[in-house]
């Protein structure tokens, strides 16, 4: 199979106050897994986003609420320790392809898609925060509208994400990511480390 070449969406930077970070990255996530849902085992859903008056799609499964929890804690943490930081996030869309071993089966992991998200931190209002977010999920929805969802490889290959953060060590953050990342801001890929 020839190699993706990923599609990558760097969206409007988003300005929030610090103690929204962890419910907004997590609504845009699932904004942008619920457009690519690919497992028909998914049943879409609403989620109401508390304080901010906004309800947003979802495609959740309770194993992807915990890896994206458990990811997004550590640059939660991060940024109560310093708001006045930008911060990133790579949302990478995968498929997971079945290959034939000499011992065992392995498989290979091929990325089509890349959703950049950028935050910067103030003290706003939830009018304000409501506003800001409603405008990255209508981005969200018309760039992922206006794209194709690449046909899966065979009937054997599944469907993966990952995210990476400022908070990974660098060894985890590939040269390609990299560059992406400098397009998007100007702070050092593990600017938390």
């Amino acid at each position: 199979m020839n190699s993706l070449i990923p599609t990558e969406f760097i969206l409007d930077s988003i300005q929030i106050s610090p103690d929204q970070f962890m419910d907004c990255a997590q609504a845009l996530i699932h904004t942008i897994l619920f457009h690519r849902a690919i497992d028909t085992q998914v049943t879409p859903k609403s989620i109401h986003m508390t304080g901010v008056d906004i309800a947003y799609a979802s495609a959740e499964t309770e194993e992807v609420t915990q890896y994206i929890a458990s990811r997004l804690a550590p640059l939660q943490d991060a940024i109560f320790e310093d708001p006045k930081k930008e911060c990133w996030l790579v949302l990478s869309l995968a498929f997971n392809i079945p290959k034939k071993g000499w011992f065992r089966d392995t498989y290979s992991t091929e990325i089509w898609e890349r959703w950049c998200i950028s935050f910067s931190f103030a003290t706003l209002t939830a009018q304000e925060i409501r506003e800001k977010l409603l405008h990255t999920i209508t981005q969200i929805t018309n760039k992922a509208n206006a794209s194709e969802i690449p046909k899966i490889p065979s009937s054997d290959a599944s469907f993966k994400f990952t995210l990476s953060l400022p908070t990974d060590k660098d060894s985890d953050v590939s040269t390609e990511l990299k560059k992406l990342i400098g397009k998007i801001v100007h702070t050092p890929t593990s600017m938390f480390a």
